[in-house]
């Protein structure tokens, strides 16, 4: 005789109305900091105005305790300006611009571009005819905007900061790390 083991999905409780949601809504307000890495390259030397280089999200966003964004996610960043490095020490410009980050189908706009630092001063290693280059940003609205002795060149993995120019709302699933609240 052969037994027929059955497995029995559990039911709800048996004390009446409580409900668990399958999802909830969060929303990233329009202004959240993120902080992003540029994935390439960038320069006064290299970059021409309207070029696109990648960059990508290097915290997660997290809000009231639930992973929204996950690190990592791919996106795109802007030259504005570039200049060269003139003759007689004029100074190399370089303005960026983050604008979006992509979340599988979903395009996040960004804004609000600036680098890292301790404090309003960037200081970086790059390569250019004067070696290390300490430059001073200038936040102009959604960009950063850099002045430095020579050409600025920005190397893959620099930290800057944008914001998330919209609000954006987000249905997230229950185990996926967000908090349930069961109502009484």
């Amino acid at each position: 005789m052969s037994e027929v083991l059955e497995e029995v999905a559990p039911g709800p409780p048996e004390s009446g109305n409580t409900a668990v949601p399958a999802s909830i809504e969060v929303t990233i307000p329009r202004t959240h900091p993120i902080l992003i890495t540029i994935e390439s390259q960038v320069g006064s030397k290299i970059s021409e105005a309207r070029d696109f280089f990648p960059i990508r999200l290097a915290d997660a966003v997290v809000i009231d305790g639930v992973e929204v964004l996950p690190a990592g996610l791919e996106g795109e960043g802007q030259v504005v300006h570039a200049e060269r490095a003139g003759f007689a020490g004029s100074a190399g410009e370089l303005i960026l611009a983050a604008r979006y980050l992509q979340y599988g189908e979903r395009r996040i706009d960004l804004r609000s571009f600036r680098f890292i630092e301790e404090g309003e001063e960037l200081s970086f290693r790059g390569t250019d005819n004067t070696g290390a280059v300490s430059a001073t940003v200038a936040a102009l609205g959604p960009l950063g905007f850099l002045i430095g002795g020579g050409n600025t060149t920005i190397e893959p993995g620099t930290l800057a900061r944008a914001k998330i120019r919209n609000d954006e709302v987000f249905e997230i699933a229950v185990g996926q790390g967000a908090p349930v609240d069961i109502a009484e």
